[in-house]
């Protein structure tokens, strides 16, 4: 039954609103102290946590979002238009004339109220309230016998009466606070914020304890200290900043198809630990983070915001990512598929996971658009991990070092920078497996500095899978397959959606250990996962074509990629078009990795023998790259090596 038939039904308790006097509480409420805005925060958690509030998600918002405004100093905003475009997504050519929904919406609020307060809330000791004719809400305060002739009581009183009754989640962390140090309380509750699990109905209620948790950890409504912590990861330099905003669901969808989309995105990013991840709605009810104009001053790099729609048959999302400082358009899409036998949530998993993947991974969306603005004096740092990123999607001699030698001064001045130690053991590597750079030190000497990184980064992150990634590759090229294969599943585990991760470890099975069908259905999803999947994604699935001799297959898989700026991809795309007889393309991809890679004939034995691939495929492509045109010598040179 909604609540329209049930406020007439509500049978009043003793302590209900008619039957104990009340005082007007907070008011004016801009000017409340910390102690009385977390009285309300809790009241307002106490109400949308009860099964007596019987509301729609989006008047759960609508309540939130009046009552945060009105603490913030903000209530002169709460009109029709401004409460249209922050809770129900309208567009800015709102008119309230011909669209009555916050109107109609608030009446609703007011009966949802109404029985609350006629039911279980009776007794709460803080009530709230939305006057007709408005939207600005006041707040009152039961006044017992007693507590009239102490009417004038400390504002102390009211901390110790809120601490009774917060929930035990703020308690929690209160309790693990240090009082001397507020910020880095405040920025340890904003990190656990990134991590909470949360799913439909349930995340506001999570979203509403956290906020309170803020309150009491010594953060009001001040916008520099929210900004602060929202941009910078607890104790770690600049990493870029997602806020994600609560996706709205179309006309005929079901809203819980838009919470549910929201919050596997924000749960399947916040792996990707080059960003900092946060919930729009969160943030949205600490600071009025809810139109454009506001999202990069809470601390926001940029924002992504889309639409949930699903029909009879089918279910999909459009996305936009903004730059928020800016609002310029990053990237926009659009996905759909069947809804299938596995239901809608099932198909929303997936494409949350998709989204996710090619918003955070290395190569994503984020870190391949223009870098913000300088926030932190440890930018510089952070710049060389862009740099780090420009060299591996396109690896040259002269980006190694550029690379290595940002990367060392980073680690320099930031020796706890974790990111930069996996970069650099990363780019330590390549001086042994790309040959870039490597000066006098030998092939064991390049490997221990790389692993020495690697295990400083794992010290300094344990859960951090690019540095997992990082030491199994070095574990991969030491020949230690065993270790390498664990640090790959490793990597895995801590995030399942990154596509570099998942190729890694698919070729380490494939090549390392002969598990050949794993080593498939890893790459492929390594591919699946990604708008633009690099060459390399590939190689798997066109190693064990050659292997089994289905030229026809391998060639699809080369026609598929685009072996860019890698020479190794280059190199086997020449010799799987030769193999097929397609001479013109052939030789096109050969010219293209001798000259990404002058010296590639030279070092061929190199090149495709130590790099674990089974002895079959690498004489396979070495007689494809003959026919396609690299000197019969050289060929004949280097297979006599190997045997």
């Amino acid at each position: 039954m909604s609540n329209v038939g049930r406020v007439g039904q509500a049978t009043r308790k003793a302590g209900s609103p008619a039957e104990v006097p009340r005082e007007p509480f907070c008011e004016p409420a801009s000017q409340a102290s910390r102690a009385e805005k977390e009285l309300i925060l809790a009241e307002l958690q106490r109400v949308l946590a009860s099964p007596d509030f019987d509301a729609t998600d989006r008047n759960r918002k609508f309540l939130s979002y009046i009552v945060s405004e009105t603490l913030a100093g903000r209530a002169e905003r709460l009109k029709g238009y401004s409460i249209a475009l922050a809770v129900f997504s309208r567009p800015e050519t709102f008119d309230a004339a011909t669209d009555p929904i916050v109107r109609v919406e608030a009446g609703r609020l007011r009966r949802s109220l109404d029985y609350y307060y006629g039911t279980t809330g009776g007794a709460d000791s803080v009530h709230i309230e939305i006057p007709k004719g408005g939207y600005v809400p006041r707040f009152f305060r039961q006044v017992e016998a007693s507590g009239r002739e102490n009417a004038g009581r400390e504002r102390a009183d009211v901390a110790s009466e809120h601490e009774a009754s917060q929930p035990l989640a703020v308690k929690a962390l209160e309790a693990g606070r240090d009082a001397t140090e507020p910020t880095a309380a405040g920025a340890g509750a904003l990190h656990a914020l990134r991590r909470l699990p949360r799913w439909a109905a349930a995340s506001f209620l999570g979203i509403v304890i956290l906020a309170g948790a803020l309150l009491a950890l010594g953060l009001d409504h001040d916008k520099s200290q929210v900004s602060d912590l929202a941009w910078q990861r607890p104790g770690g330099p600049y990493r870029p900043s997602v806020l994600v905003l609560p996706f709205t669901a179309a006309p005929g969808t079901d809203n819980y198809l838009a919470v549910g989309i929201t919050d596997e995105i924000i749960n399947r990013l916040v792996p990707f630990q080059e960003l900092s991840v946060f919930d729009g709605l969160a943030t949205a009810f600490l600071q009025n983070a809810s139109s454009p104009a506001d999202w990069n001053r809470v601390g926001a790099d940029y924002a992504l915001e889309g639409t949930v729609r699903k029909s009879s048959d089918k279910i999909g999302i459009s996305a936009r990512l903004v730059d928020a400082r800016t609002h310029r358009f990053i990237w926009a899409g659009n996905e759909e598929h069947e809804a299938g036998a596995s239901g809608a949530t099932a198909t929303l998993q997936g494409i949350a996971a998709r989204l996710a993947a090619a918003i955070g991974q290395r190569r994503g969306l984020v870190l391949s658009a223009v870098p913000p603005p300088v926030l932190s004096e440890n930018y510089a740092s952070f710049d060389c991990i862009l740099r780090a990123d420009s060299y591996m999607r396109q690896p040259s001699k002269d980006a190694h070092l550029t690379a290595r030698s940002c990367l060392e001064e980073a680690v320099r001045s930031d020796a706890d920078y974790a990111e930069a130690w996996i970069d650099l053991a990363i780019i330590r590597l390549d001086e042994e497996r790309y040959r870039f750079n490597r000066g006098t030190a030998d092939d064991a000497e390049i490997l221990n500095d790389a692993l020495l990184s690697a295990q400083r980064a794992i010290a300094l992150e344990p859960t951090n899978a690019h540095a997992h990634e990082a030491m199994g590759w070095i574990h991969w090229r030491r020949n230690s397959l065993d270790l390498a294969r664990t640090e790959a599943e490793a990597a895995v585990s801590l995030n399942p959606n990154e596509p570099d991760l998942l190729w890694m470890l698919g070729l380490f099975l494939a090549n390392g250990f002969g598990e050949w069908r794993q080593g498939i259905e890893l790459s492929q999803r390594a591919i699946d996962l990604s708008a633009y999947p690099p060459s390399q994604y590939y190689s798997v699935l066109i190693e064990d074509a050659l292997r089994r001799d289905d030229l026809a297959t391998a060639v699809k898989y080369v026609d598929q990629m685009n072996p860019g700026g890698f020479y190794l991809m280059q190199g086997l795309a020449a010799a799987v078009y030769a193999l097929a007889d397609r001479r013109f393309d052939a030789q096109l991809a050969l010219l293209r990795l001798m000259a990404l890679k002058p010296d590639f004939a030279g070092d061929i034995q190199f090149q495709l023998y130590k790099r674990q691939r089974p002895d079959d495929v690498a004489q396979k492509i070495l007689q494809g790259l003959r026919q396609a045109g690299l000197p019969a010598s050289v060929i004949s040179s280097s297979a006599a090596e190997t045997n």
